[in-house]
């Protein structure tokens, strides 16, 4: 008995479906699709931040270390953090008093203040260095400022 026309044309979709399903199945179950869904990549573009020195010892004094990184920077940049770093060194004695007074309004007054300067100067060590560095200053600090190890 002949096949008929329709009933071909049915079996040609059929196959084709098959094919297509049996396709776009392997690919979503192959090893490399599914992985490449698990992985997460983070990009950073450092252009032309400051990078690390080679010149300076681990064990190397806090403040020589930001000096170091510091004497990299355009002066007007430099100024600003000579400034900052300025207005911190004014608060910590306000901080003393009051964390030994236990003035919480007074401390938390002081901690406001230096909340904002630190905020300020990581963001200029944001803009101005590599992640790295970032760390390496922060560390320099908060040895510095032992009120920074809290904020940190």
């Amino acid at each position: 008995m002949p096949i008929s026309r329709t009933n071909k044309l049915s079996n040609l979709y059929l196959a084709r479906l098959y094919l297509t399903f049996s396709f776009f199945l392997l690919v979503l179950l192959s090893p490399s699709a599914t992985s490449a869904e698990e992985e997460l990549f983070l990009l950073t573009i450092e252009g032309d931040l400051l990078g690390t020195l080679e010149i300076l010892e681990d064990e190397e004094d806090a403040a020589v270390i930001l000096n170091a990184y510091y004497a990299l920077l355009p002066e007007e940049v430099q100024a600003s953090l000579i400034s900052l770093r300025h207005r911190l060194t004014v608060l910590i004695p306000d901080y003393e008093v009051a964390y030994t007074a236990t003035d919480s309004a007074e401390l938390s007054e002081v901690m406001d203040d230096i909340d904002v300067i630190w905020g300020e100067i990581k963001i200029v060590h944001a803009q101005k260095f590599t992640s790295e560095v970032v760390e390496v200053l922060n560390t320099s600090f908060s040895s510095l400022y032992s009120v920074l190890a809290q904020l940190n």
